[in-house]
This record gives C-alpha cells, sequence and structure tokens, in this order.
C-alpha cells in the first residue's frame, strides 16, 4: 500500500533537481519543508520510493529521483480492480489538492494573485516567476510540477518547449520592471539576489 504521502514527497524531490541527477537534502529539512513531524512517517514514504524505483538513495542525504509523480498515480490506477478506481480517485483527488497546497507554499505560488497585477502576468507566468522569487532556481521539474496537472501534461508535445515558450514571455514583461534571471543549461533558471530583493520590493509596495 502507498503511504499517505509519498507522492508528495516525491514531488518534493522533484523539484530539488531534474529527473536523472544527484539532489542532496537532509531529513531534517525535507521533514520541516513539507510539515512531516514523525520519523517513522517520512522513512516509510523514503523505503517506499526505493522500493518502487521511484529514486535511488546514493548515500546519506543524496538522492537521484528516477520517475516522475505522475507515474505514481498510473500505476496505482492501473492496480486497482473496477469496483476501487472510482473510491482511489476521490482520494487521489483530494492527496493532489494536498499537493498543489504545499507546491504553492514552498514554490511562493500563494503570493502569484500580487505577481499577476504587478507584472501582468498569467497565471502560470506568475507561478514560475514566484519560484524564483521564493527559491531563486526553479528547474525544468519544480515548473512542471507548479504549473501543469496530470491531464495537461497528456495534451503537450514538448513540456520543455512550452516551459521556454513561458520564459520568454515573462522576460519581456519583467525587463521594462529592470528585472531579469539568467538560463542555467541542464538545471533551470536563476534570479540573483538582488533580483529577488527588487521583485520583493515592487510585490511590497503593490501590497501597501
Amino acid at each position: 500500500m502507498t503511504p499517505p504521502r509519498a507522492e508528495e514527497l516525491l514531488s518534493y524531490f522533484t523539484g530539488l533537481a531534474p529527473i536523472g541527477e544527484p539532489v542532496t537534502v537532509t531529513r531534517e529539512i525535507a521533514m520541516a519543508d513539507l510539515a512531516i513531524k514523525n520519523n517513522a512517517t517520512y522513512y516509510d514514504c523514503l523505503n517506499y520510493l526505493i522500493g518502487g524505483r521511484f529514486i535511488r538513495r546514493l548515500g546519506t542525504g543524496i538522492i537521484i529521483v528516477l520517475r516522475r509523480p505522475e507515474e505514481m498515480r498510473k500505476s496505482r490506477i492501473e492496480a486497482l480492480p473496477e469496483k476501487k478506481l472510482r473510491d482511489e480517485l476521490e482520494i487521489l483527488a483530494e492527496e493532489n489538492h494536498q499537493l498543489k497546497a504545499t507546491i504553492a507554499r514552498l514554490t511562493g505560488s500563494d503570493n502569484a494573485v500580487a505577481a499577476r497585477k504587478v507584472f501582468g502576468l498569467t497565471e502560470a507566468e506568475a507561478n514560475i516567476v514566484m519560484i524564483l522569487v521564493e527559491r531563486g532556481v526553479a528547474t525544468y521539474d519544480h515548473i512542471q510540477s507548479a504549473i501543469y496537472s496530470f491531464d495537461t501534461l497528456d495534451r503537450i508535445n514538448d513540456v520543455g518547449e512550452a516551459i521556454r515558450s513561458h520564459i520568454k514571455r515573462i522576460r519581456q514583461k519583467l525587463r521594462p520592471r529592470g528585472l531579469d534571471f539568467s538560463t542555467t543549461y541542464g538545471l533551470g533558471f536563476e534570479m540573483d539576489d538582488a533580483g529577488r530583493a527588487k521583485a520583493r520590493a515592487l510585490l511590497n509596495t503593490r501590497a501597501g
């Protein structure tokens, strides 16, 4: 049986580094970010992800994500008898709601409404900008998890190209306000501390 918060933990790991690249994260930091208060809960989820080949553990605090959260949902549904699908889909809907709330807290998309007004952004663009403002770095996988649903991903032929199109439009809207960010090959996008501070100041001015 899948631990209740296993998908949430996998999504968290996916947001820290691209698929197939090692990431270092301590148990304490992961538990704090996800508000997991019980060590057993964390290790149950971690062991499930390792056993299911969703992640590989290279050493203490070092993991590689092998599979996306969407694959976990798909495998869970395919393994169920038809009569249980309805109940499982209801559970998945609730888990998805909780997962989006966690992503909003971690990425700063709770502030995306202000970003939309201040910079004239779409909802997806605002979520990407707030990832950069709050975290400094936005990986492709992190952006994908934040702005696309599982159903939407099924309809997109090239997710990377779709994200780059968002990035192009965001730069066109931010540069007139004196804001910009760099592209890091193989990682995603990065906004320096000065840019993040200026963006926060603009958002706070509008909020005030």
